[in-house]
């Protein structure tokens, strides 16, 4: 079968963005949260994911105060000057949320970031991706999101078993992966 590029442009009133969008937000609140499992390891079974209530999603602690707010965006501006309104409103819900971290997840590297963002914008953070070389990086595109999962799974699965060889397997990670999705996918539905 011949591949088919869609063009949403030309479909009147069509919800594809929004829903691809819904779809980015919930790939990275996983890969967001395979990384707390690999670097807190059980302590992080107390904690709960919360989709579209916050925020995008946040991380909750047992006693139900924030932990973490993520702002996710998946636009193809590639100037920071179009995401200053989005950062200020998670800047305002940050400030409600004392001691919780605050992070923008951005798909595409933006061009004109201030020399002083850290200063000017805190206490929001670009969030920190790591890519399959390991290498840290400020967004993760869409077509990086799959390999950016595989990649934390592995990681994750090295952290809390690292003799079971076989979840190291492309295979068996693309299958993890497909799994965590579809229970992220199913709550968001």
């Amino acid at each position: 079968m011949e591949d088919v590029e869609l063009n949403t442009t030309d479909l009147p009133h069509s919800a594809i963005t929004s829903y691809s969008g819904y779809i980015y937000q919930g790939k990275i609140a996983v890969l967001h949260c395979l990384r707390l499992i690999e670097q807190l390891g059980q302590d992080t079974r107390v904690m709960l994911l919360q989709i579209e209530s916050i925020d995008d999603f946040a991380i909750l602690n047992p006693d139900r105060t924030c932990r973490s707010l993520h702002q996710v965006k998946a636009r193809k501006n590639r100037l920071f000057n179009d995401y200053i309104p989005d950062v200020n409103k998670q800047i305002e819900k940050a400030n409600l949320h004392e001691g919780a971290e605050a992070f923008f997840h951005i798909s595409i590297n933006l061009n004109d970031m201030p020399s002083g963002f850290d200063q000017d914008y805190a206490p929001i953070k670009f969030y920190p991706y790591f890519n399959t070389s390991d290498q840290e990086t400020n967004y993760c595109s869409l077509g990086d999101v799959d390999r950016f999962i595989e990649h934390q799974l592995s990681k994750t699965f090295n952290s809390l078993e690292p003799v079971e060889n076989y979840k190291r397997s492309n295979d068996y990670l693309e299958r993890c992966r497909r799994c965590l999705e579809d229970i992220v996918l199913k709550h968001v539905i």
